[in-house]
């Protein structure tokens, strides 16, 4: 009796990376302006029904999409920088004690 579930060796990473990748080309042909699940579906060569199946809300696509753009060794300084200014500070007075 076969399991149930995605087979082994499938390409479910692949395929999400590909929307995301999409996602990203397509945010940036608009200059940000709002774009259609569809579209990036299309864009990716998934179904929308396959889309919401690795991004169940437009919310997750979008911070999937701001996770893989994010300079990792860039956020790690800010955040050692923001942890090292005292905790009194706002956020905004923690950027001026940074700089």
């Amino acid at each position: 009796m076969r399991k149930a579930g995605r087979p082994q060796g499938s390409r479910a990473e692949a395929t999400r990376q590909e929307i995301i990748s999409a996602a990203q080309r397509l945010i940036g042909e608009n200059a940000g302006a709002s774009v259609a699940l569809e579209a990036i579906a299309a864009e990716a060569g998934v179904s929308r029904t396959a889309l919401y199946y690795y991004f169940p809300s437009k919310a997750d696509l979008a911070s999937a999409v701001l996770m893989s753009s994010i300079d990792w060794q860039d956020w790690q300084w800010w955040r050692h920088a923001a942890e090292r200014a005292p905790e009194h500070f706002s956020f905004a007075e923690k950027l001026r004690h940074v700089f």
